[in-house]
């Protein structure tokens, strides 16, 4: 039920600057994307929920929260070169521990249980655009 936007600010912020290390200056896709997904998915999720609403500040948080193991991805970055197939194995595994974490998140909150997969499968597009940034 609580939810701030310090942490989630802190996540985007080191993701964009591990990716500004790796030569990447990409901090305006990564703002846009964020904000924009934001926006969809929250309409998205009060559409779908029949139970109870959430609100745009917790959506954010929430989605915040779950972009950890992609900055964990932009980490392993600088390390390896992710245009392999380790890496997009790596990537892959990033990507479905942050949306399962996310749908996870809004499954209980919003009391969805028999449409968490549908609240996912959005969720993990999202997480796939971030990554895309990250590997290219």
């Amino acid at each position: 039920e609580n939810s701030d936007l310090s942490g989630p600010l802190i996540i985007v912020l080191s993701l964009g600057f591990i990716l500004l290390l790796a030569g990447k200056a990409s901090f305006s896709y990564i703002y846009l994307i964020g904000i924009v997904s934001s926006l969809s998915i929250y309409l998205l999720l009060n559409m779908m929920s029949q139970n109870s609403t959430v609100d745009l500040y917790r959506t954010i948080s929430m989605l915040g929260y779950a972009l950890l193991p992609l900055v964990i991805l932009s980490l392993i970055s600088i390390i390896i070169n992710l245009r392999s197939k380790k890496g997009y194995c790596i990537s892959f595994f990033c990507i479905l521990w942050s949306a399962l974490t996310a749908s996870r998140f809004f499954e209980v909150a919003l009391r969805m249980n028999s449409q968490r997969y549908l609240v996912a499968y959005p969720i993990f597009l999202l997480y796939s655009c971030f990554a895309l940034i990250i590997i290219f």
